[in-house]
């Protein structure tokens, strides 16, 4: 078992940079708040029943997950047209409440659609959410026609109070959104120079991990918002001066940490005060440029200076050119390696391997909610619908078979932990109101928060949810409870076998893709890696490339463990285990690469001459034994991939370059990726089976 890191808080806050997520949370759980007391006041005004509140407080909470959309005029615009599907589903379950094989259908068909518009976009995918789970509620609440009027007002209610929230916080939220990021990014950066002055290396290497991560949640908000019309800066400018800061910083720390001794105590002070106060110190610049500079002094005075550029920049919505180096002239087109070996797709074996995945997870949910309908009939015929729910949402998030094998599992691992607690919730209580309410809101919190985290997560907080409803409504009993576990599993294993035995697709080929993804990506940054540590690139190629490779990582470590449970089913594990760490090394040296050609780049002492030679042939030996890893986990039967021919370490092994010079650490990074790259070529052929990491 893992050890539980010394303060779980401060780690939990960790995985959320700019507190994107709290936030989030704490919108959703006001706009349930409100859209509750709203459903309260008219049911109470027109004599409706109390069931109906139900309705307002799960639409309000299901558009909190449902709307992604890019912008945030686009999430507005979403929020205000869910009410059109809700209402009219609403209806018709209401009115088709007589014909019960019929409202079986009206159901199956809308998850049916719900699944196939994905391919649409955010905004369909949400409003076909919203379908489904108004559906799912007329079938619980069970309302009479008199009851529409009421529904209609309460749905019409929640739109509002979610617009009213959403509009409460676009003037102000994206602002104090960028703060809160920057502010993080000053505070890790600080914690890594207090690590590197400790000599505590385990934790500076924990917490130059964290600065990427908050550096990659700036980039990410300048994908959701325009960062010119917000700031006055070009997104290019904001993103190469959060990256010359993280670079900077990390160069400065490692150096703290080799020589502690080395860096007057004044100028450390300096940068504890810059990250900690935003105040910028004078002498910062003046000590990068005295002729008689320490090496590590002037590291960390370019590190300080770096922060106030990025302070300025920010505050003032301009560059300050001269704290920042000079643009070098662009380099050529990037001309990456042939991939045809390691990114050629599958054979096609079955015709509907042409088509969308949407397409195909259509007919598999058609099937696996008719299915499910007929065994949930058989267990309860009152509570049907639950493994209806399950068949579908089994398959949201997903499109590929292990992806659903694992939410499947994670469903039902979650469920089943949540009608424990929940019970025991509801028993405590012993049908106090306020604490049951309570209880409501914090789940609801907590499944916004901690949901993104953890599919479990997210089904164990709507379970405790729903029990304290049942609770609230005076309905709850352990039968109710024990159906929902049963229901729960049959419409999991309803859900698995669909998509293993109905239009089944291996996850092969989309893991195989994913991987292709991060090598192609990392051949760019090596590309223009080298091209810059000879001084015939750019830093903004470098910049852009490293911010690509991170992307890339992200996207793979979050497929992988969408698969993580058909991994330990095949048997994979160690060897997804040992993979994703030689790669997250390989990221890392990569990164540190880039950042020493940025160095280099800066002081106008790139490698030249045969230097420059040797390192342009090391740099082309590293993307051979790129190609040769990537090929080897993609497509590659074991031993039948070729070894790059050229060996990194003996392209470089007599350029110059002294021991604590940039140049040094840039060669120690070559070798560092060259030797990850074989090993990680090693560890796939020392394992079974002939393709990937998948099943």
């Amino acid at each position: 078992m893992p050890p539980l890191p010394a303060n779980p808080l401060r780690a939990l806050a960790g995985t959320d940079p700019g507190r994107v997520r709290l936030s989030n949370a704490v919108a959703v759980a006001t706009t349930v708040l409100l859209s509750t007391g709203s459903a309260v006041g008219i049911t109470h005004l027109t004599h409706g029943s109390s069931g109906l509140v139900v309705v307002g407080a799960f639409l309000a909470m299901i558009s909190g997950l449902s709307v992604k959309d890019g912008t945030a005029h686009g999430r507005l615009t979403t929020t205000v047209l869910l009410a059109v599907p809700a209402v009219a589903v609403l209806t018709a379950t209401t009115l088709l409440d007589r014909w019960r094989f019929v409202e079986f259908g009206v159901l199956i068909a809308i998850c049916t659609a719900a699944v196939w518009v994905r391919a649409y976009g955010p905004r369909w995918s949400a409003l076909g959410m919203i379908a489904f789970i108004s559906g799912f509620f007329g079938l619980v609440i069970r309302p009479s026609i008199d009851e529409l009027g009421p529904l209609t007002l309460i749905v019409i209610a929640t739109t509002a109070c979610n617009v009213a929230v959403k509009l409460a916080m676009l003037p102000s939220f994206p602002r104090h959104e960028l703060r809160l990021l920057l502010r993080e990014f000053r505070g890790t950066r600080d914690a890594c120079l207090g690590a590197a002055t400790a000599r505590n290396d385990a934790l500076l290497q924990k917490m130059i991990d964290r600065v990427g991560d908050v550096a990659i949640a700036i980039n990410g908000w300048q994908g959701r918002y325009d960062t010119h019309r917000l700031l006055g800066l070009d997104g290019a400018d904001l993103s190469r001066l959060v990256f010359d800061a993280r670079t900077d910083a990390v160069q400065a720390c490692l150096q703290l940490a080799a020589h502690p001794t080395s860096a007057p105590a004044g100028l450390v002070g300096a940068f504890h005060r810059t990250l900690q106060t935003e105040t910028a110190p004078d002498d910062a610049q003046h000590t990068l440029a005295s002729p008689d500079t320490d090496f590590v002094a002037a590291v960390v005075a370019r590190a300080v200076v770096s922060q106030i550029a990025l302070q300025k920049a920010v505050a003032t919505g301009r560059v300050d050119q001269a704290a920042t180096p000079a643009p070098i002239a662009a380099s050529e087109p990037d001309q990456p390696k042939p991939s045809a070996g390691r990114t050629a797709p599958a054979a096609r074996t079955h015709f509907w391997e042409t088509w969308r995945p949407t397409s195909r997870m259509a007919v598999q949910v058609f099937v696996a909610t008719t299915v499910a309908t007929a065994v949930g009939e058989a267990i309860s015929a009152t509570r049907w619908y639950w493994a209806v729910l399950t068949a579908f949402l089994v398959f949201i998030g997903t499109t590929t078979r292990g992806g659903v094998l694992t939410r499947a599992y994670r469903r039902v691992l979650g469920t089943t932990l949540g009608v424990i607690v929940g019970f025991a919730v509801a028993w405590i209580a012993n049908g106090n109101s306020t604490v049951l309410a309570l209880c409501c809101v914090v789940c609801v919190f907590f499944v916004i928060y901690l949901g993104p985290l953890n599919y479990a997560v997210l089904a164990f907080f709507i379970t405790v949810l729903i029990a304290s409803m049942y609770g609230l409504l005076g309905v709850l009993d352990r039968q109710v409870l024990e159906w929902r576990v049963e229901e729960t599993a049959a419409g999991s294993i309803v859900g698995v076998a669909a998509a293993f035995l109905i239009f089944s697709t291996s996850s092969t080929p989309p893991l195989a893709a994913e991987i292709s993804s991060y090598f192609d990506a990392l051949d760019r940054l090596l590309l223009r890696t080298g091209r810059a540590l000879t001084g015939t690139g750019d830093a903004a190629s470098v910049v852009s490339a490293a911010l690509a490779l991170d992307a890339a990582h992200n996207d793979l470590q979050t497929f992988v463990s969408l698969m993580r449970v058909s991994l330990i089913a095949r048997g994979r594990r160690p060897l997804r285990q040992s993979a994703m760490v030689v790669i997250n090394a390989v990221g890392v040296q990569a990164e540190r690469m880039a950042e020493e050609s940025i160095v280099l780049q800066r002081t106008n002492s790139a490698f030249s001459g045969d230097d420059a030679i040797a390192v342009s042939r090391g740099i082309d030996a590293i993307r051979a034994h790129a190609t040769t890893a990537c090929t080897a986990l993609v497509t590659s039967p074991r031993g039948r991939h070729a070894p790059a021919d050229a060996v990194t370490l003996d392209c470089i092994d007599q350029v110059s370059a002294a021991g604590d010079s940039p140049q040094f650490r840039a060669l120690l990074a070559m070798s560092e990726i060259s030797y990850a790259l074989q090993h990680l070529r090693r560890l796939r052929e020392r394992s079974t089976g002939v393709v990937t990491m998948g099943p």
